[in-house]
């Protein structure tokens, strides 16, 4: 049996995954160009930083105010 004035369900704090900074990318497209110049980085090393890089740009375009951060490039 339930009570008619019962308490409304408490909401649970959840926080969702941390967004990456613009540091994060820089420091993926530092890592991907280093693959790039690097002599001894094959095919497959470029394109797992590339995509890494990739995946890191896609995640930051949800972080508020990217989009006008990466406006003010030096």
């Amino acid at each position: 049996m339930t009570r008619a004035s019962a308490d409304p369900p408490r909401q649970a704090h959840v926080e969702g995954p941390q967004l990456p900074t613009r540091a994060d990318l820089d420091h993926a497209t530092a890592t991907t160009a280093a693959a790039i110049a690097d002599p001894a980085s094959g095919p497959a090393d470029i394109y797992r930083a590339a995509e890494v890089e990739a995946a890191i740009l896609s995640a930051y375009w949800h972080a508020p105010g990217a989009e006008a951060e990466l406006e003010i490039e030096p």
